[in-house]
């Protein structure tokens, strides 16, 4: 498969046999949380491109394992036609105010399927990969990544939010997604990665309102213009990779009150952009 670590390593230890019976999703389903989240810890052999070391969070594992569960659920009532991989831009239109409105837009989780986790890094990403995507999302016709920023911001620690980690260079940002665009092409179908969103900081009154720590535009953007800058490079390296340059206008009115998340009406912008550049996602071929 295209993410075959995690299986091998799973294949070596005491769950191996179940492994060989059922699959390995099957087996990471139905685990309990404590001794998945302690499989992951206890898996060191990521290769991350260089990623300084992400702390290995309880909610990724949860979320992750969550949304196996579901997506055994669905994924023989159709193929699907596009998986997005991603953080809590991607998440939020799954668990946020706008649901509702992504569920009819993207046809989720049937011809759309969204696997994201809020607060994750590209190093995070990589691991709920290994988890589910050689038996789940393989047979995508298309899969679009879009991941990094928090990998720019490192561990902005808030009430209840586990942190992703230190912050990286945008170069190690890039050779990691890199990475994962590789492997998932290995299997077929097109990978679209997203340019990451720029933030857009704020007004100490619109921040006062947010439980985030503060957010610098003036320091983080130009970060990400360097990140997208090396994005671009990738379809020259990658078979079936195109780059898709989504941007959001930087407007109060894009953009939720910690200046990072997007508001009803930068989901919409974002949401048109989205479908501009992957037909996938209009049940086009």
């Amino acid at each position: 498969g295209s993410f075959p670590g995690l299986r091998n390593y799973v294949l070596a230890g005491e769950l191996g046999q179940s492994v060989e019976q059922r699959g390995l999703v099957d087996v990471l389903a139905k685990l309990d949380l404590e001794t998945l989240h302690t499989l992951i810890k206890d898996w060191t052999f990521i290769s991350t491109g260089g990623l300084d070391a992400p702390h290995w969070k309880l909610r990724t594992v949860q979320t992750a394992q969550k949304q196996i569960l579901q997506s055994l659920r669905v994924i023989h009532a159709a193929p699907r036609a596009c998986v997005l991989y991603g953080d809590s831009h991607l998440e939020r239109m799954v668990h946020g105010p706008m649901r509702s409105y992504f569920a009819k837009e993207f046809d989720h989780p049937h011809r759309s399927f969204i696997y994201a986790v809020g607060g994750d890094g590209v190093e995070h990403l990589q691991v709920r990969l290994h988890m589910a995507h050689d038996e789940l999302f393989a047979d995508a016709r298309a899969h679009v990544i879009a991941i990094g920023i928090n990998n720019l911001l490192g561990g902005r620690r808030a009430e209840g939010v586990e942190a992703t980690g230190d912050a990286s260079e945008p170069r190690l940002i890039a050779a990691a997604i890199e990475n994962i665009a590789r492997a998932i092409s290995r299997g077929g179908g097109p990978v679209h990665v997203c340019h990451v969103l720029h933030v857009l900081g704020g007004s100490s009154e619109r921040r006062s309102s947010s439980k985030w720590p503060p957010l610098d535009a003036d320091v983080i953007n130009p970060q990400v213009d360097e990140l997208n800058f090396l994005l671009d490079g990738m379809p020259a390296r990658v078979v079936g990779c195109s780059v898709v340059p989504i941007r959001m206008p930087l407007v109060e009115a894009n953009f939720d009150s910690d200046g990072l998340h997007l508001s009803r009406s930068g989901y919409r912008n974002l949401c048109k952009q989205l479908k501009k550049h992957i037909p996938a996602l209009t049940g086009q071929p």
